[in-house]
């Protein structure tokens, strides 16, 4: 039996770094993986279709808790308080889904190792690992949308080389925030060129970051405060809530 005040079972300090060490490792090569297989197959229409993107999720959720309290006859005090509980409401729901996505995947990655053992094999099989792996990669992909951003800026460019200035507008409105109708070719390369530029954070740099951090529910977290891509609806909502309160003061 260890000393009275050795600190034989608590967490020291070097014990805490190597354990950050590891998980800041495995989650890096779990990142690098997911950035590679997001750019290859991204989030395909015929499944947005079946399952609309998560993004959608957390946009859907902020309408409409907005259309239910983002009430003009409410005092600035209530509005700015549904305020909010709307952002804590939409993000822990988020922090929950990922923890629990990834707690769900690698548990059962544990049993399926273990059954193996169980089996009678005297040497682990790499399937039970495998598998865990694809599935939370193919689950992070939909945190990153470096494939969706590569395929819009790429439309504008190409309907731009193709001298067709009126769908180079159309497509370039779906990735900015303001009105395309009357801007001329360099105006339409700049506002592809801009929103390349911002969204490479939101969809590519910031997910990364949070999911080398976080794991799957730092990427949720971090997709349901700043993802704008391939949906912007999430953000603007979220912005009428605090412009709304803010027009009353």
């Amino acid at each position: 039996m260890a000393p009275a005040g050795s600190g034989a079972g608590c967490l020291t300090p070097g014990t805490a770094l190597i354990m950050f060490i590891k998980w800041f490792g495995g989650h890096s090569w779990l990142a690098l993986l997911t950035l590679v297989a997001e750019a290859v197959i991204g989030y395909p229409a015929w499944l947005n279709a079946l399952v609309p993107h998560p993004v959608v999720w957390a946009g859907a959720a902020i309408n409409a808790l907005e259309r239910r309290w983002n009430n003009p006859q409410y005092s600035f005090r209530r509005r700015r308080l549904l305020g909010c509980v709307t952002v804590v409401l939409v993000t822990g729901a988020a922090l929950a889904l990922g923890a629990a996505v990834e707690g769900s995947v690698f548990l059962v990655g544990y049993i399926l190792q273990a059954a193996t053992f169980s089996g009678g094999d005297s040497i682990a099989s790499p399937w039970p690992g495998l598998l865990v792996l694809g599935v939370f990669v193919l689950v992070a992909t939909t945190g990153l949308a470096q494939k969706s951003l590569f395929v819009h800026v790429r439309n504008v460019l190409i309907a731009l080389r193709g001298g067709d200035l009126a769908i180079a507008r159309d497509r370039v409105s779906l990735i900015v925030g303001r009105d395309t109708r009357q801007l001329d070719e360099p105006g339409v390369s700049a506002a592809a060129l801009e929103s390349l530029a911002e969204s490479f954070n939101d969809g590519i740099v910031a997910p990364a970051f949070w999911l080398v951090l976080g794991g799957l529910p730092g990427l949720r977290l971090q997709g349901a405060e700043h993802r704008r891509q391939p949906h912007w609806s999430q953000r603007r909502a979220l912005a009428r809530i605090w412009l709304g309160c803010r027009a009353r003061r």
